[in-house]
């Protein structure tokens, strides 16, 4: 039996938008395999490997995939006799001409972790989530970073690199060839949070030189006792932009890890992005990103503070950068 948490059939190792895939999509299609006598490891075994492998090398991203080889009934199963329903039940028809079932491949690939807070990003393709059910031998293992390299064959456990001179989502595929001759494709966005150690400090990379301020990284709003608490601005520069040009400003909502760290950490920039890169098919953060929108991230020191206290470090920050632009 299987778990129908995503359709198989989109993920047939051709590139369309809806075959784009995430960390959490690559996990829902792994539980929506057949299970069985599969030669898979459980989830959560497999989620161990991912953590250990991103523990071991810090500065990589572990690439996961997945070829599973499942069937489906064919359409004229019943009416070529190849199946019976009797009183309720499916039944086998001895003596039947073939298979009543069509198989298929699903095939999907997908990073650990789909943000860097630096332009350098570089994949692991670790051979030990390469899960397969079915099918040849893999022959070679490719990555197109998209920026202009085209497709570069990897090693098993090799690790290739981009580095890219602006922020925003990355798009990258990823090519798998067998011993058959057949080739199997997957792609996935990777965002870029910032580029720059600094504000204003010159960065290189695939796609040239960049001294504009293209990292998330704005400014502290210090804090003033009994006026407001203090807090941290980040950017995100929309496709294209060099400065902030369409801003689109969201600020933090109740946050209480100034109180109860154990329970939940401080909501940066990194997670409200990822809150918005939802779905296989949709996603609202590359969206904004090639509409052009300066995302402005606005978090507070105490997302618990008075609602005034922390109202009024939204309007410092807006008059502060009004008087920047005057």
């Amino acid at each position: 039996m299987a778990l129908p948490l995503v359709p198989l059939d989109i993920f047939n190792g051709t590139l369309t938008d809806s075959s784009r895939t995430s960390p959490d999509g690559f996990r829902y299609l792994y539980s929506a395999r057949v299970s069985g006598t599969q030669p898979l490891p459980s989830l959560p075994d497999y989620n161990t490997r991912t953590a250990a492998l991103a523990a071991a090398a810090p500065g990589t991203i572990p690439l996961m995939v997945q070829r599973v080889d499942y069937a489906s009934v064919r359409p004229e199963a019943f009416s070529q006799n190849l199946l019976a329903y009797n009183n309720g039940q499916v039944r086998d028809v001895a003596g039947r001409v073939r298979s009543p079932y069509l198989v298929h491949t699903a095939f999907a690939a997908a990073p650990t972790n789909s943000y860097s807070d630096t332009g350098l990003i570089t994949l692991l393709l670790a051979s030990s989530l390469e899960v397969q059910s079915g099918g040849p031998a893999i022959a070679g293992r490719y990555l197109d970073f998209g920026d202009g390299r085209g497709y570069l064959a990897a090693a098993p456990n090799q690790a290739l690199s981009a580095n890219y001179a602006t922020t925003g989502p990355k798009r990258i595929k990823v090519r798998y060839t067998y011993t058959n001759a057949s080739s199997l494709e997957s792609w996935f966005d990777i965002t870029v949070t910032s580029v720059e150690a600094s504000p204003a400090v010159t960065s290189s990379g695939a796609g040239g030189t960049s001294a504009s301020r293209t990292n998330a990284f704005d400014g502290n709003v210090p804090a003033i006792p009994g006026v407001q608490a203090g807090g941290t601005a980040y950017i995100q520069l929309g496709a294209g932009h060099t400065e902030i040009t369409k801003p689109l400003i969201v600020v933090e909502g109740f946050d209480p890890s100034s109180v109860a760290p154990l329970i939940q950490d401080n909501l940066p920039l990194r997670d409200f992005l990822a809150s918005i890169q939802t779905g296989n098919n949709f996603s609202f953060l590359f969206s904004l990103y090639n509409a052009g929108y300066d995302i402005i991230y606005l978090g507070y020191q105490n997302g618990t503070d008075d609602i005034v206290l922390n109202a009024t470090l939204v309007d410092e920050h807006l008059q502060g950068r009004e008087k920047n632009n005057s």
